[in-house]
């Protein structure tokens, strides 16, 4: 098992490399190429916020860092760092609704052998940026006051309509 930091930030780079060389993938439906660009949104959202529930605030890794590139980065509040995360995440949501993935599994489709439970969807992008934002509203991250908990209410409210919907 590799350390989860070296985990973390080698999918972040995977990630970021993906989302930087997309617009040369030239072959796939658009219903695919939404999939795959949601996800890669996703895991990058979904690995800063679990760097950040170990560490504290981090780096917010946007960009593939060259070998000529400073590696050394300004770590950012857990505030921003869950924000940011957050803002992955409605952008990975929104590339999935466009390949209407909002579930994968649904019950007519739970055939044995050919299940994606693995993979996200919609509705989870929605349920881990509440997630986020209800951290960012934590006492330990919360800048705005009750600002933040309302930002997060309102988010887990549309995740719950999300998966009520499909």
């Amino acid at each position: 098992d590799k350390p989860i930091a070296t985990a973390m930030f080698g999918v972040i780079r995977v990630a970021n490399k993906l989302i930087e060389q997309f617009p040369n993938i030239k072959n796939g439906t658009e219903k695919e190429l939404n999939d795959l660009l949601g996800q890669a949104y996703f895991l990058r959202g979904l690995c800063h916020f679990n760097l950040c529930r170990y560490f504290g605030g981090m780096p917010y890794i946007d960009y593939v860092i060259g070998a000529d590139d400073s590696w050394d980065l300004v770590r950012e509040s857990s505030y921003e760092t869950y924000t940011k995360a957050a803002a992955d995440l409605q952008v990975a949501y929104e590339c999935f609704k466009k390949a209407g993935i909002m579930r994968r599994n649904t019950p007519e489709n739970l055939i044995p052998g050919d299940l994606q439970i693995m993979l996200p969807t919609g509705c989870l992008a929605l349920a881990l940026k509440a997630r986020c934002l209800l951290y960012a509203a934590s006492p330990l991250s919360n800048t705005n006051g009750t600002a933040d908990w309302e930002a997060a209410a309102e988010a887990a409210g549309e995740a719950l309509m999300a998966a009520l919907e499909n």
